[in-house]
């Protein structure tokens, strides 16, 4: 599954523990979050403070570790690693697999 810009925020504003419903990309640029009613106005100014810091070309570490496994695991990239390599990647990627499924 691809992860869009939106998808990337919202998971920002969740792990802030800021209750939304969700987070959509507003035609023609932008995004809109859509706050749940439990949500403070505290909560809504911290949302909006995230949102102004937000980068979507910002690559977080485990973004970017499954971007290397998912390169390395092609055919290519699997043929051009060692043996100690391939091991380390499939190590990799099941630890990313497991902290995906804790989640």
């Amino acid at each position: 599954m691809q992860q869009t810009n939106a998808n990337k925020l919202d998971r920002q504003v969740r792990a802030a523990n800021i209750p939304i419903d969700g987070v959509s990309e507003k035609v023609g640029g932008g995004y809109r979050i859509d706050f749940s009613p439990a949500a403070t106005p505290t909560h809504q100014q911290q949302a909006q403070t995230i949102l102004a810091a937000f980068n979507p070309s910002t690559e977080t570490d485990v973004e970017a570790a499954w971007r290397i496994v998912r390169e390395n695991m092609t055919p290519a990239g699997f043929a051009a690693l060692n043996g100690v390599q391939k091991l380390e990647g499939l190590r990799a990627a099941m630890e990313l697999l497991l902290t995906r499924l804790d989640s």
